[in-house]
This record gives structure tokens, sequence and C-alpha cells, in this order.
């Protein structure tokens, strides 16, 4: 039975109180702490369980001893749903009655997986229009089913719309890397449609050698989506400052080259923005996040032995060749740029 309760303010009491005991455990792998969920959102109904988003810097060194840590606040470690969600740590907290009261959903940040729930979250604060019709459908279906997966899922249709707006509001979606011309964001399956776009143009087909039909460009951005789950960096989309137009996909990913993992920096361009020096500046921005947050000690990068635009780019970007390689069946010129450690 799913048992909806009318919006209590004492929910975001309740989140404070366990934020504070979080912070008290002295993990310094925490980075953020969030309410998200149906009771972060003023006025309407909710299951009454608090959902607690927790950023950590590493997923992979969240150890055994942190788990302990949160177990020591009366929470229970569930690892059963990591077969389906790999790059979440999820904990439960029940009553004496046995019922769940609370639960942590323990990401990497960033990612996407975190930037989507407080995208879902703000949208609905900002439009209480929107979180009543969302209110109004939590009712009719809790009618319906009797538990809580059959319940969730037939929500999905609703989120996902809800997920879209929100990612193209640049009010609430706000930008993760600022240029003087372009604004970029976590890769989120919401920009499905203007990525699609972009690699189904003839003229970007015919200079990068590659076509994408609809189903191929959501695998490769919902391939970007975990690897920011799993990293906590991936390619970003691109949008102008301007006119909010997309602009295209880039920045940073994991590539094995001759058996080693390097990091390589990616970008392509729509067709209607080239010639403006973006890809530049993409790359530019790419490069001083690498610089700032992530511990390289070189960049790589690659393009069709003739793609002379995108070699131009990496060599003023600082780029040097060193050496051809087949990739997708073409030669490609293999670049790297060392990293200048500050003192």
């Amino acid at each position: 039975m799913i048992t909806l309760e009318p919006h209590n303010p004492a929910w975001k009491a309740a989140f404070e109180v366990e934020k504070e005991q979080l912070l008290q455990l002295g993990i310094r792998n925490i980075t953020q702490i969030e309410h998200i969920g149906s009771t972060a959102i003023p006025g309407i109904c909710a299951k009454p369980v608090i959902d607690i988003l927790i950023g950590v810097k590493c997923l992979s060194e969240f150890t055994s001893e942190y788990i302990q840590k949160i177990e020591s606040l009366d929470y229970r470690y569930n690892p059963v749903f990591e077969t389906v969600f790999p790059h979440r740590r999820y904990f439960q907290k029940d009553n004496e009655q046995g019922e769940r009261t609370h639960q942590i959903h323990l990401v990497t940040y960033p990612s996407s997986w975190y930037a989507k729930h407080l995208l879902f979250r703000d949208y609905l604060c900002l439009y209480p229009n929107v979180a009543n019709e969302y209110e109004v459908l939590k009712l009719n279906l809790s009618k319906i089913y009797d538990n809580t997966i059959d319940y969730a899922n037939a929500k999905n249709e609703f989120c996902q719309l809800i997920d879209k707006k929100a990612f193209l509001h640049f009010g609430v979606n706000k930008p993760f890397i600022e240029t003087a011309r372009l604004i970029a964001f976590i890769p989120q399956v919401a920009c499905h449609k203007d990525y699609a776009i972009m690699l189904s143009n003839p003229e970007f087909i015919q200079c990068y050698g590659v076509s994408y039909n609809e189903d191929q460009a959501l695998n490769r951005l919902e391939s970007d989506m975990t690897h920011y789950n799993q990293y906590g960096f991936a390619p970003w989309m691109w949008y102008d400052k301007e006119t909010h137009n997309y602009v295209g996909r880039g920045g940073l990913k994991t590539f094995i080259s001759e058996g080693k993992e390097e990091v390589e920096l990616t970008y392509q361009i729509a067709q209607s923005y080239w010639g403006k020096g973006l890809a530049f500046e993409i790359g530019q921005a790419s490069l001083e996040y690498a610089e700032e947050h992530l511990d390289l000690a070189s960049t790589i990068c690659f393009t069709a032995y003739n793609n002379y635009p995108s070699l131009r780019v990496m060599e003023k970007l600082g780029f040097k060749f060193e050496f051809d390689f087949e990739h997708a069946g073409i030669t490609h010129k293999f670049h790297r740029k060392s990293t200048i450690k500050k003192l």
C-alpha cells in the first residue's frame, strides 16, 4: 500500500537534523548534502520518507570505514540496488515499527545523477502549479498500485517531462562552466534531441566520417552520463549564452590508449556554429577545468588525419603530435599536452 501524507513543514527540520549529524561524522569525502524528493517540495503530499542526497568527491574512495560511520546513525547500508545503479550507495533508516523514515542516496559530485535530482526538485519548487499536477498524479497512482516500484514506474513519463523542462530552463539549470560566449551543462537525457540533430546533420557526418541515428545518439549520451557518474567528469553540453541555442558537445573523457587509461579532450560542434572559434573556446575551458580539478600529468586529443580545422585547434591549444593510429577504421592523429604543475 502506498501511503501519502499532506505536506509537513517538519520534514525540512528532520532533514536538517540528519544533515548536521552526517556532517559531524567528519567524512572528508563528503562535499554536498541536499534534501530531495517530494518531502523537499513545499505544499505537496509525499510518502513520509526523508530523501537525502549526498555528493562525494570519489565514490571508489568511499570505504567500508565511511559506510560504518553512516551506519552509526542507525542507517542500514543496502547494496542490493547496485546492480541497477552501480554508481549509487543506498542507506535506509527505519523507525521502531520497521517503517522506513529516511533514505540516503550517496553518489559522486558532480555527476549527472546528482544534477538530475536537484533540477527536478528546484523546478517544482519554482512552479507550484506544476508541483500540484504532480501531487494529483501521485494521489491517483497511489490508489492503483500497491508496491513502490510499480508506483514509481508509473510516474516516469511525467517525471521525464519535468526533467526535460528543468534542463532547458536556464534559470533553474545553472551553467556548470561559463565562457565569454557559451554556457555548459552536465549531460542529461533531456538534451537528446539537440544532440541527435547535430549528429544527423549531413555536413557534420561528412566532416566526422560517421553517422548516428537517434537511438545511437541516445546511447552515446547515456555513455557520457554514466562516465560522469563514475568519474565526476565527462563531455558537457554547450549552449549559446545569448540565444540558448545548442552549440555542441565537448569536454573530458577517459580513453584507453596502448593499454593505458588516458583523459581525452573531445569536442563536436553543430554545423551552424562552425568557423566561429568555439571549438577552441570549449577546449580552452575544458583544459582549465582539468588543471583546476583533476590531477592529470597530461591530456590527449586526436582527430582524423584530414580534419584540418580540428588539427589547427589542437595545435593552438598547445597539443603536440605523437603518432598516427587507426580508430573507427580511419587514420587519426594522436596529440598530447603535458600539464604544467603550479608551484
